[in-house]
């Protein structure tokens, strides 16, 4: 079981930085029922975003980034490899 921080960075399509949006990491592993990793991102300044989550065993995991900000919202999703 390993604490990781993790960190968003947004901007717009002009490169500046995206402030006061609504910011969630989702944390799963696809194929296994590892129950709700859903943490809340707190502004750090800047665009950029962070959060502590939990990787609770090594292997595949997905992080989804949900975004919101001025009424639109936004989803970017990653793939890891947890060791």
């Amino acid at each position: 079981m390993k604490e990781t921080m993790l960190e968003a960075t947004l901007t717009d399509t002009r490169g500046k930085p995206v402030t006061k949006a609504n910011v969630v990491f989702d944390l799963s592993m696809p194929g296994m029922t590892m129950g709700e990793q859903r943490v809340k991102a707190r502004s750090q300044g800047d665009g950029r975003y962070t959060a502590q989550g939990n990787f609770s065993m090594s292997g595949t995991w997905s992080i989804q980034v949900r975004v919101a900000h001025g009424g639109k919202r936004k989803l970017a999703e990653f793939n890891i490899e947890a060791k």
